[in-house]
């Protein structure tokens, strides 16, 4: 007789994370971008900080290329785009 094994119920399987495909944004593009320019030295320092990894070259921030930078930021830090999103759009509510 076979060994057999209970097929995985709901509570057993385990959730395969998605991450957001390449390039999708996931909150409002405009104001994160807007943010990004107008508090920019600011979160530059509050990212250094957190992230201990980050390097001057890391936080090079260019306009029109803000998809890569945060791409660079989740490469780097092994943290999901959305922690950053999260962590620029927290600093337009201190500021507002």
């Amino acid at each position: 007789m076979k060994n057999l094994t209970p097929l995985p119920t709901k509570s057993t399987q385990r959730r395969r994370h998605r991450p957001p495909k390449m390039g999708a944004w996931l909150c409002d593009q405009e104001q994160l971008i807007a943010t990004l320019h107008r508090h920019w030295p600011f979160l530059k320092t509050v990212l250094k900080e957190q992230y201990v990894v980050l390097t001057d070259e890391d936080l090079d921030f260019r306009e029109g290329q803000e998809d890569e930078f945060l791409t660079r930021l989740e490469r780097k830090t092994c943290r999901p785009r959305r922690e950053f999103e999260e962590i620029i759009l927290a600093e337009e509510n201190h500021f507002a």
